[in-house]
């Protein structure tokens, strides 16, 4: 016991007799019985683990600066593409568009929505989605708007051009590749 829990206890047997009227003065006295302190018992002593010593301490290397990058020599193949991470979208071309998602988009575009699945615009992680690439659509989702190239580009539609799409496809470049980013639905002469 510490000694703190002694004087508690020591106080709570004193008010035990006064309360019970041992102490009284019509009471006799009781006969005094020495009172020997329970025992102590010894706190334990965190002893050290013994410490094997160690060869040589082992210092981190200093820092160094990254050298700067090594051009490729020129005949060597390059990347056409450089998936640069995270979500890229183009600049909306008026303020308070807003996105609607591509499942909106996949009710009228069926046969784009279903290649672009396919591709590796559709399978990184982030997808690269309709709105990233033609902007949000708030705007020129309707019918009407859409079936009206200049209203739609005047409501918000973005048509991506090689400066955006250049961000990730460095190399190899050809306008081709902009139609050929997904099918498109093919309307046959009547």
């Amino acid at each position: 016991m510490t000694s703190k829990c002694r004087v508690t206890f020591a106080t709570l047997l004193f008010l035990a007799f006064l309360v019970t009227g041992a102490c009284s003065p019509e009471a006799e006295p009781p006969a005094e019985a020495p009172v020997e302190p329970p025992p102590v018992e010894p706190a334990p002593v965190a002893v050290p683990a013994p410490v094997e010593p160690s060869p040589q301490k082992q210092q981190p290397p200093p820092p160094t600066e990254e050298p700067p990058p090594v051009a490729p020599p020129p005949d060597a193949p390059t990347a056409a593409v450089v998936d640069v991470g995270g979500h890229v979208e183009v600049d909306a071309t008026r303020e308070g568009l807003t996105r609607i998602g591509a499942a909106k988009c996949k009710i009228c575009h069926k046969v784009q929505y279903a290649s672009w699945l396919e591709t590796a615009h559709g399978t990184r992680t982030p997808p690269l989605d309709c709105e990233d690439c033609h902007g949000a659509g708030s705007e020129y989702k309707g019918l009407k708007v859409m079936k009206d190239p200049e209203q739609a580009r005047a409501a918000g539609l973005v048509i991506p051009d090689r400066a955006f799409c250049s961000q990730c496809h460095v190399a190899d470049w050809s306008d081709d590749l902009l139609q050929e980013t997904h099918e498109h639905k093919r309307i046959e002469p009547a």
